[in-house]
């Protein structure tokens, strides 16, 4: 199995959201980056397939 993982810039990037479920990618956690100038919260998208991607 090969897996492959992503992640948007925000939860509030709706389209990138969107855009990755309809790629089939499913929800699979999220985290806060501490970045260099500000905090962001990310999303973490996973693929269970990399196959379903291309």
């Amino acid at each position: 199995m090969s897996e492959i993982r992503l992640r948007p810039a925000s939860p509030a990037d709706a389209a990138a959201i969107a855009f990755y479920e309809a790629l089939g990618g499913r929800r699979a956690g999220r985290f806060t980056d501490p970045g260099p100038l500000w905090r962001s919260d990310n999303i973490v998208f996973v693929w269970d397939e990399l196959a379903d991607l291309m």
